[in-house]
């Protein structure tokens, strides 16, 4: 178990304290002159001293002093100094004497006689103790009543106010819970763990820079790995490496001397994502290189990039070890991983009984991922032996563990956490925006004050608009009598209008003979605009078809030229490859001219199978990649190593790009910059997205540009690389671009001292998405 902060336990009465800094000497002395609960005070603290100094002469003096000091409470009727000194010593059976029976004796009485005294802090430790015990005796057989302990410590923690030591308790829960694959369980945990690490981090009253205050800092970042696992679980990589990139902004300003690399390596694996998890071990010390936790990080990778032999042998160097230290937990997982580099191999035998010997240990004790990794290695095995029952059966317990571990009211809730931390984000956004708001109300008052100053201007404009409104009401009065006068005029008009009528019914006649003669020349103005736009029309159309036909005959150029670059690089590629193999047969090496021909068959048999489409999945790019590598690597006697690293999040079976785009660059840095380098060669590809497009810089630690050009001139040799020429032209044309430096760049590498280190090629690659663009056969 980790260091848990609570509050000091009070063991004395309120007439008396001693000083936890008192040389041991001191203490000692003072303890022959001391009596009744002064003197169990004083031994118990010489006790802590002793622990605390770890010396293997310090084994019987702790537990002297501490069972001095429980018999002493048991004599005098000092129960709070009874129970702590019973937690004492139940601490000295499990980390000294190794007993764990003992350390779980002494944890339940230290527990007995803590719950019959009111006090949270001391509960919270015995607690917290006896969960311990529990686990030490049989952690899986007492599994539960360890949870139910660490509950009851995380209640007494509340009740005295101490909101790290709760939350590191709710962390432990979680992490516990989220072991054995009861994610819904230790969902609730998780996100308690976080919400109160936090605050207890950001309200602490530790002094800054204290191993307490820094402790509190490193349970907020265990927190944030927690949630990010639980993503991983959950198969949302995105939203895992949001919360792993909070845990590094987090680490960079808190605790930036104790980062959790064991923890993010672990995460990157569990994601599928070797190079990156090679990325953080390859920056491990030295002197961590040799234990179990390297050793294990470094098979799962080399597991997860098919390099099986090497696998193979370090698993087989770690499991002695854990199976000796009783390591169930990583015992049941290391089975099946060995089982799992077997089957790469195609050793059937060693695979089942491995993995079968693995799944046992996982269902004993009910660790339900690693059930679930062997299941599926199992239903693969069986399935390559043509044991169709047996592959389903284990097929059909992995399908139902599966259900029973992601079910959907985990998934929903997880998912119902991602959107109110996105919320929460927005709400802070809005907090800023209230507060502009509220400047605004504050200026909207102000000029609410400066219009009422000029409405009561305007009142006593009011008072003189009444008085004009009195006179409108007199001049109305007038115009009444007014039209009293003008109806009668209209009676008198209305003898006249019977005489107009006659007169207007003639000249509607004479009207509708214009509007007929009108309306004929309107229509036939109509048809003429008619005609002129249709034939208008009709020419139009003529001119999109014709330049329709020119952009499709335009396509098909640029594509039969595609296909013709092709057709020129792969046996420029075969003539290499061959080429190496002769050298190899004229030197009478002939396992090696073995091994390079099975790994050649394997790369032409990837070439000839890419080579008749236009786009293939990076992944597939990649792997090519790593073959022709490998080659070269056994042409040069290992001379060079590589690197291949995604920079941020990149799915490569979802990005297409032309196949044998990175070989060539690839080539051109081995032959014209490592292959006349004294000493180690190294070569680092590292992928990127920006902007749409896939960035590939690709960087070696040869001669430099100059150097190599310098060589090539003394050796006759001027012709540029038919390969790399080839590869630019290709890349010109799937850009669409006119000009090489828009998508391709090489550079010379300087060191501290300014000379020339290396080259680097940067490439910009105008990838294509599967869901829209899926690579077609040619």
């Amino acid at each position: 178990m980790r260091k848990l902060n609570l509050l000091l336990l009070t063991l004395l009465a309120s007439n008396f304290s001693f000083s936890q800094t008192r040389a041991a000497d001191s203490l000692r002395q003072a303890i022959s002159t001391a009596s009744g609960e002064r003197k169990v005070a004083l031994l118990l603290e010489v006790n802590q001293v002793n622990f605390a100094w770890k010396g293997k002469d310090m084994i019987d003096s702790t537990y002297y002093y501490a069972k001095a000091a429980y018999d002493l409470s048991d004599k005098i009727g000092f129960v709070k100094g009874k129970a702590f000194a019973a937690k004492r010593l139940s601490e000295w059976a499990h980390f000294w004497s190794k007993d764990c029976d003992l350390s779980l004796l002494y944890a339940k009485e230290a527990v007995k006689l803590a719950e019959g005294i009111k006090s949270d802090t001391l509960a919270a430790q015995v607690y917290w103790r006896y969960a311990e015990a529990v686990q030490c005796a049989d952690k899986e057989k007492n599994f539960a009543e360890a949870i139910t302990a660490l509950k009851k410590t995380a209640a007494a923690c509340k009740a005295a106010g101490d909101k790290q030591a709760e939350g590191q308790v709710f962390w432990e829960i979680c992490g516990m819970l989220s072991g054995k694959g009861n994610y819904e369980d230790g969902f609730d945990y998780c996100q308690n763990a976080l919400t109160l690490t936090k605050f207890a981090a950001a309200n602490s009253t530790f002094v800054k820079g204290s191993g307490d205050e820094m402790w509190g800092h490193q349970l907020v970042e265990l927190s944030l790995l927690n949630i990010a696992n639980l993503y991983v679980a959950a198969g949302d990589f995105q939203t895992a490496n949001d919360y792993m990139k909070q845990n590094k902004s987090y680490q960079s300003t808190h605790t930036p001397c104790c980062p959790f690399d064991d923890a993010e390596a672990d995460l990157y694996i569990k994601m599928k994502q070797p190079d990156s998890a090679l990325n953080i071990l390859n920056k491990w010390p030295a002197r961590t290189k040799e234990k179990f936790s390297y050793k294990n990080f470094m098979g799962q990778v080399l597991l997860l990039k098919k390099e099986y032999p090497p696998a193979i042998k370090l698993f087989n160097e770690i499991l002695p070890e854990v199976k000796k230290e009783n390591k169930f937990h990583s015992y049941s997982k290391l089975l099946i991983d060995f089982g799992s580099a077997h089957a790469g191999v195609e050793n059937y035998k060693e695979a089942l009984k491995y993995i079968n010997e693995g799944v046992n240990e996982a269902e004993q004790y009910n660790i339900r991922p690693y059930q679930l990794e062997g299941y599926r290695m199992l239903a693969i095995i069986y399935r390559a032996l043509n044991n169709y029952k047996l592959a389903y059966e284990y097929l059909q317990k992995y399908t139902n563990l599966k259900e029973s571990i992601l079910n959907t009211q985990f998934l929903w809730r997880l998912n119902n956490y991602k959107q109110a931390a996105i919320d929460a984000k927005k709400s802070a956004q809005l907090g800023l925006l209230q507060k502009d708001n509220l400047i605004k109300e504050q200026q909207l008052k102000e000029q609410l004050l400066l219009k009422n100053q000029s409405e009561s201007q305007l009142s006593l404009l009011d008072k003189d608009n009444r008085i004009k409104d009195q006179q409108l009401l007199i001049k109305d009065q007038t115009l009444k009598e007014q039209t009293f006068i003008n109806e009668k005029k209209e009676s008198q008009l209305a003898l006249s209008d019977k005489e107009n009528k006659l007169k207007d019914e003639q000249l509607k006649q004479q009207s509708f003979v214009r509007n007929a003669l009108l309306a004929g020349l309107f229509l036939v103005l109509i048809l003429a605009v008619l005609i002129f736009r249709g034939l208008s029309l009709k020419r139009k159309n003529e001119k999109l078809d014709s330049e329709k036909k020119q952009t499709e005959l335009q396509h098909k150029g640029i594509e039969l030229e595609m296909q013709a670059l092709r057709a020129q690089m792969n046996p420029h590629f075969v003539f290499n490859c061959l080429s190496s193999i002769n050298k190899f047969i004229l030197k009478n090496e002939s396992r090696e001219a073995a091994d390079y021909l099975t790994r050649f068959s394997r790369l032409i048999r990837m070439v000839l199978t890419n080579s008749q489409l236009s786009m293939i999945p990076l992944s597939d790019e990649i792997e090519m990649l790593r073959l022709y590598l490998d080659m070269e690597r056994l042409r040069f006697s290992n001379s060079f190593d590589y690197n291949i690293v995604f920079s941020n999040t990149i799915e490569p079976e979802t990005i297409y790009i032309p196949p044998m785009i990175l070989q060539p660059f690839c080539e051109n840095a081995i032959w014209h910059g490592l292959m006349h380098k004294d000493g180690q060669g190294r070569l680092d590809v590292v992928m990127s997205m920006q902007n749409d497009q896939l960035i590939c810089i690709i960087t070696d630690n040869g001669i430099g540009r100059d150097k190599s050009a310098e060589l090539k001139s003394k050796s006759g040799e001027k012709q540029k690389s038919f390969g790399l020429k080839i590869t630019t032209e290709r890349l010109a044309l799937f850009n669409n671009e006119k000009t090489a430096h828009t998508f391709y760049d090489s550079e010379d590498v300087l060191d501290d001292e300014g000379n020339i280190s290396g080259t680097e090629v940067t490439l910009h690659i105008k990838y294509k998405d599967d869901i829209h663009e899926p690579a077609t056969l040619k």
